[in-house]
């Protein structure tokens, strides 16, 4: 066309054929490429357009991060010989990275994300109502809360309530029994609780509850250093068997934000009401594996 219409033709290349991890050719009915697809999800079009554009082409400056600019920039026609893997993984990266970058300048992107959030939140509520422990007059301050605390592991606004599912919800007590185990019976739950209660701070802050796990933590080594009879300082042991045991009791042992900031996220009686059932759970526990011993 080019030369029957006189035309001076550009420069150009394509990319190789798109393949998936495991080296198939995509089908153009492959929802994984369909922007749609991408668009409900909550992919960003920033990290969209950074993915696709790194397709059958590399660079040399040392961060895959790259916006539109500096794509424009340092493009250049030296794709690949062969074929592309088009990797979702990078994906993912990428928009772990520019939930990121929009949570540390707070701008139009980070407010998008507070409301997307809030909407899926919502669609939730529409069924677990009765179980909701964030009133919604704090809901959109929760949610930039966690974000501020959380950004690097967010994908997508359903992956994130999904992650965060306790902090807006109260699950059924049974998930307890789901993430026991026999190792956190000889945990000491009972000291654990006895000083925790002793402890408890007048101010429900992140800095005053760090502040009064600390002492909790130095409090119970000490007792169990002097039970045991030993002499070595327990303080490392006992500190992680309780951070073990409130992370399994607030958040069912998910990954997340800091144990004191989720306490301060939770509130004091969802953070009690979720440790006292969790130490009921084990007392349970330990009543029925000595039942079965006699």
């Amino acid at each position: 066309m080019y030369n029957a219409f006189d035309w001076k033709p550009p420069s150009f290349a394509h990319v190789g054929l798109l393949q998936d991890a495991s080296r198939q050719k995509f089908s153009k009915r492959n929802l994984a490429l369909d922007i749609n697809f991408h668009r409900k999800e909550g992919i960003f079009p920033e990290a969209l357009v950074n993915y696709v554009a790194l397709f059958g082409w590399s660079h040399r400056l040392g961060d895959d991060q790259l916006n539109l600019e500096d794509l424009v920039q340092n493009f250049d026609l030296k794709f690949t010989k062969g074929n592309t893997i088009a990797a979702p993984n990078k994906l993912i990266y990428l928009q772990k990275r520019y939930a990121q970058k929009y949570v540390e300048e707070e701008g139009k992107e980070y407010l998008a994300m507070i409301d997307k959030v809030h909407a899926v939140i919502e669609q939730h509520l529409q069924v677990h109502s009765e179980s909701r422990i964030c009133p919604a007059s704090e809901l959109k301050n929760r949610i930039a809360a966690l974000l501020n605390a959380d950004a690097k592991n967010y994908t997508t606004p359903s992956d994130f309530v999904e992650r965060n599912f306790h902090f807006f919800f109260l699950e059924p007590r049974e998930k307890y029994h789901r993430g026991a185990s026999d190792s956190m019976l000889t945990e000491n739950t009972g000291t654990i609780m006895d000083h925790f209660r002793e402890i408890l701070p007048e101010q429900w802050d992140e800095p005053s509850l760090r502040e009064a796990f600390e002492n909790m933590a130095d409090n119970i080594s000490t007792k169990w250093g002097q039970d045991s009879g030993q002499s070595v300082n327990l303080a490392k042991a006992s500190r992680a068997s309780v951070q073990h045991f409130l992370r399994w009791a607030l958040t069912g042992g998910r990954p997340g934000p800091t144990l004191m900031f989720t306490m301060s996220i939770l509130g004091r009686n969802v953070s009690l009401r979720r440790i006292e059932d969790a130490a009921a759970v084990l007392d349970n526990m330990t009543l029925e594996k000595n039942d079965g011993s006699n």
